[in-house]
């Protein structure tokens, strides 16, 4: 899963 912020796409996947 991925959200886009900004310019940059992150994994949310990572935050958690």
């Amino acid at each position: 899963m991925e959200k886009k912020i900004g310019y940059t796409t992150v994994d949310i996947s990572q935050w958690h």
